[in-house]
């Protein structure tokens, strides 16, 4: 399962989105079979994943930059969701009925896991990689 959003506001306590985090993770150990969870964090928007460091997700590197879909009227939609409306994501199928799609460039996303059934990391077959950390500002100081 992939973990895609999370957001609380500035004005909660310190600490805020482990807490959630951490409950998240014990509801879905007494209520689910899922054996680990997947996220991403965009360097593209200036994120390295700084939550997912706090809560010892595992770093596994940056994803492939998979490219998203325009089937013309602008909305950029991911591959399964295209593939599931229209049975395909080809181009070539849609060129063939007449269908101007566009591919719309994504970056490469860092990539974390976590074990929600520890047993489960001994198959993790990518290399586990040290955290990313945020670029420091210059300070004009050398």
């Amino acid at each position: 399962m992939t973990l895609s959003r999370l957001w609380l506001s500035d004005n909660l306590p310190p600490n805020s989105e482990s807490r959630v985090i951490g409950v998240l993770f014990k509801a879905l150990r007494r209520n689910t079979s899922l054996k680990f969870l997947i996220s991403y964090a965009d360097p593209a928007q200036g994120h390295v994943g700084t939550i997912y460091q706090a809560t010892n997700w595992t770093y596994t590197g940056l994803s492939q930059a998979t490219p998203l879909y325009d089937l013309g009227d602008g909305q950029a939609r991911h591959s399964r969701s295209v593939s599931h409306t229209h049975g395909t994501h080809s181009l070539r199928h849609f060129a063939n009925h007449g269908m101007d799609v566009k591919l719309v460039p994504q970056s490469q996303k860092h990539r974390y896991l976590y074990f929600l059934d520890t047993d489960w990391r001994d198959r993790l077959r990518a290399p586990v990689l040290p955290y990313p950390k945020e670029l420091e500002e210059e300070h004009g100081d050398h």
